[in-house]
């Protein structure tokens, strides 16, 4: 894994994405065959809203991750004014190490507003519409319970960046493979012997706990392992990291609002009892998109080290070779997505328990490129640039406002057709136009 950290990185994160889809594909039958149509909608809707927890973050995960990987790389400190959002620290393990120092109060920071905003969400607003049943004490704990988890998960990605940053993806992908299969076996053993979704949420808060206890051990090991220095804090560091930091936020937001927010749309315009063909058909549609960038992401820190240390052929090569690669893979797994799926919902949960195919297809051109834009989108970032702000925001108000006219008239498909028409007039055609630019620019620089 040493010698090869960017395809170790690539197996492990399948590991990962492997042991989380066959906890699903045993998990998600079970709970809609014994669970009540709206305890099931209820689980699935509260996993996807929570999902929106992360984007507290504001983008200070990816900015810790690049930041490592350069601050790791550069051999010498310059003075003289960049015209990129990489920050000038102490070399090596020193400058890491203020990083960490830094960044560990935003996150602190980040968890304690979350449970503001988890307390909020649940005595004000799921009330709200024809979500909870009259009795929703039940549904209350477990909402809670699983907003703890997403806490410690928005927590345990504070760990997740030092490590991918230091070319260390692999141990993260396998500690939360590992524990992605252990929270599903707990889940599943509840279901069976409860029934109760809260039990449910709170095994899964235990081992989501326990991977943040995992990952917080092996960031310490680093820094036992590689001789540093303590500092007294430039909180001006702290400053710019969030001017870097919050362009991110505002993309992952326009992305999630596009995307994320789609089940929780369907079950309050549609009712519970809508949500779950929908929810397995992009579930299985999200695994797939996913398979496809873990080609993409541990390749990032290192194309980010070789534009550090000025190896504009091998950084020219690296991102030629992984936008083919994942705009092939991403191709082929939506064709099987389209083609098998169905097949396999049908021997998976049973009949009448997924969506049409003119829906599938769609939803299945959707995943696809999405997949294959955003792969230029991810090298213009790792290049130190971050132009895909405005129209990220664009793509999820264009899709929130498409999916208040299309889902009365065309049901689940006017949600899938939002997202669709949203990214045809905004990051479809903008994130290849700055990833050719990049190109251009790596091209240019290689001849010289």
């Amino acid at each position: 894994m040493k010698s090869h950290p960017g395809k170790a990185g690539t197996l492990a994160g399948w590991y990962q994405q492997a042991a989380s889809i066959t906890m699903a594909v045993i998990l998600i039958p079970q709970i809609i065959l014994l669970l009540s149509p709206t305890d099931a909608g209820l689980w699935f809707t509260f996993h996807s809203l929570i999902s929106f927890f992360p984007l507290m973050q504001f983008g200070i995960q990816l900015t810790i991750a690049r930041q490592v990987a350069f601050t790791l790389e550069t051999k010498e400190y310059r003075d003289e004014k960049r015209n990129d959002d990489f920050i000038q620290l102490r070399l090596g393990a020193n400058g890491i190490f203020d990083l960490f120092i830094l960044t560990r109060v935003i996150f602190i920071a980040i968890v304690v507003i979350g449970l503001g905003i988890l307390i909020l969400i649940g005595q004000y607003i799921l009330p709200l519409g024809k979500l909870l049943p009259e009795d929703s004490s039940e549904a209350a704990i477990a909402w809670y319970f699983l907003g703890f988890f997403i806490l410690t998960v928005i927590y345990s990605n504070f760990y997740h960046g030092f490590l991918e940053g230091l070319g260390q993806i692999y141990l993260v992908n396998l500690i939360r493979g590992t524990f992605h299969f252990l929270a599903g076996c707990a889940v599943i053993v509840s279901l069976h012997v409860t029934q109760s979704i809260a039990v449910m949420a709170a095994s899964q808060f235990t081992c989501g706990f326990l991977a943040l206890v995992c990952q917080q051990r092996v960031l310490n090991r680093y820094f036992r392992d590689h001789s540093h220095t303590t500092s007294k804090p430039d909180w001006s560091v702290m400053n710019r990291l969030v001017k870097v930091s919050y362009p991110f936020g505002l993309m992952i937001l326009g992305r999630s609002m596009a995307t994320s927010i789609q089940v929780p749309l369907i079950g309050f315009l549609l009712g519970a009892e809508s949500v779950s063909p929908f929810y397995v058909a992009q579930k299985i549609g999200l695994s797939l998109k996913l398979a496809a960038s873990h080609l993409t992401f541990p390749q990032m820190p290192y194309f980010t080290r070789e534009l550090a240390a000025e190896m504009w052929n091998a950084a020219r090569a690296r991102m030629s070779r992984i936008v083919v690669i994942t705009v092939g893979f991403s191709f082929v797994t939506q064709a099987f997505f389209y083609l098998l799926s169905p097949w396999f919902v049908k021997v998976w949960i049973g009949p009448d328990q997924y969506i049409d195919h003119i829906t599938l297809i769609w939803l299945s051109l959707n995943f696809f490129l999405i997949s294959s834009t955003r792969i230029l989108a991810s090298f213009t970032i790792a290049s130190g640039h971050n132009p895909f702000v405005l129209s990220s925001l664009l793509f999820g108000f264009i899709s929130i406002l498409l999916c208040a006219i299309l889902a009365e008239p065309f049901g689940i498909l006017g949600i899938v057709w939002s997202g669709l028409l949203a990214g045809f007039t905004t990051i479809f055609w903008y994130f290849p136009y700055q990833g050719i630019k990049l190109y251009r620019k790596l091209c240019a620089k290689a001849i010289i």
